[in-house]
């Protein structure tokens, strides 16, 4: 009888010395929470693993999740450079080695005998990991640095793929894609239904429920479920701290962000035959607010909740006068990609959540620019 894909997964897993995990650079706390959660039952099962994502920086909001401060920002050499000398014409008498003209010299004296050049010979040990779990990832190349500074590895070591996007590409060993679950922190916790649910302690379950507040914007979102609900009622019952999460994800808020998300609403302009809001802020609203680009964390999350029948939201902020002016989209539709729309703009980050820079425009040029591309993609797509 065939394995199902959940167990599938357990027995690599079991096979496996040593695991990363992963996700993508422009991390969500979905995919930052469902790795997290991962790591501690694997660490349960005495599995060695890592957790890594290319630049990562902890926000002060996400300190209470259990297990943060494991994540690294960047990984060491994937392998070791052997160089091995054969002892059978000689022993090893002493051994030095110095650095000269940015080249490695070794000086080996020999008690008896000689050593020859045939002697010496050289290769690259095993890869240090020999499992990659990668979450809330649509392809390696999201991955980042972790990604372009070691493609053989990805290429040559087995890959599980843990996702709930349809824009996934597929691209592991093994994929556990599941398009019905709100959030890859529900695809996880099912994974761990599935095995054993007396793996998931109070730290597990707060990084799940974490995770599936967050990408569902506290269960606003269509995409939550009868299951979604039963299964976050069943994460606070195995001593998930609803309270801190909700506490740490929407009551941290700075007076400044609040006065820039205030003019940002009062300067919202919408499109009703696109499906499309937007907003601009001149410097001289972060001049009056006393705030900074990363106040407006969380303003296009309450556009996209607030504004029915809204496929993308914008926010335009100009930083320096006619100098520097950052764009955010946003979407919650399953069936648009950010980076397709935007593709003119080369926009960072992936499907759902995007930004670019645009230099040396004002910002009235810029709204024209991008609002006038965004709608013309939104109309071609319902025409």
């Amino acid at each position: 009888m065939a394995l199902s894909t959940q167990q599938q997964i357990l027995e690599i897993i079991e096979r496996s010395k040593s695991i990363l995990l992963t996700f993508r650079k422009n991390w969500s706390v979905d995919a930052l929470t469902s790795a997290l959660a991962v790591s501690q039952v694997l660490t349960r099962m005495e599995k060695s693993n890592t957790i890594a994502a290319s630049g990562f920086e902890a926000p002060a909001h996400l300190a209470f999740l259990p297990g943060i401060d494991r994540v690294r920002p960047s990984l060491e050499a994937m392998r070791k450079f052997i160089i091995t000398l054969a002892l059978r014409n000689a022993e090893v008498e002493e051994f030095t080695y110095d650095i000269v003209d940015g080249k490695l010299v070794i000086s080996i004296i020999p008690r008896k005998g000689f050593f020859a050049p045939h002697d010496v010979t050289t290769g690259s040990s095993d890869w240090r990991y020999d499992l990659v779990m990668v979450f809330d990832t649509p392809d390696l190349e999201s991955l980042g640095n972790l990604y372009t500074e070691s493609p053989e590895f990805f290429y040559r070591t087995p890959t599980v793929n843990i996702d709930h996007t349809t824009h996934n590409e597929h691209y592991g060993k093994i994929n556990l894609i599941d398009v019905t679950a709100a959030a890859t922190a529900e695809v996880v916790a099912n994974l761990f239904t599935s095995w054993d649910m007396k793996l998931v302690d109070d730290t597990v379950a707060t990084n799940l429920l974490t995770g599936i507040t967050a990408e569902t914007e506290s269960f606003r979102l269509p995409t939550v479920t009868p299951q979604t609900l039963s299964l976050a009622s069943q994460l606070v019952s195995m001593g998930a701290k609803r309270e801190e999460i909700v506490s740490n994800l929407y009551r941290t808020k700075t007076v400044a962000s609040l006065k820039l998300w205030g003019r940002a609403l009062a300067r919202l302009k919408q499109d009703t035959l696109a499906q499309c809001v937007w907003s601009v802020l001149p410097a001289t609203d972060f001049e009056r607010a006393g705030g900074t680009v990363d106040d407006l964390v969380g303003v296009m999350d309450e556009l996209m909740v607030s504004i029915p029948k809204t496929r993308i939201a914008l926010l335009i902020a100009e930083i320096t006068p006619n100098a520097l002016v950052h764009v955010f989209a946003r979407t919650h539709d399953r069936h648009l990609d950010l980076h397709q729309t935007l593709s003119r703009f080369q926009p960072a980050g992936d499907r759902a959540a995007a930004s670019f820079v645009i230099k040396d425009k004002p910002v009235v040029a810029v709204e024209r620019e991008v609002v006038d591309e965004v709608r013309g993609k939104l109309l071609a797509v319902r025409n």
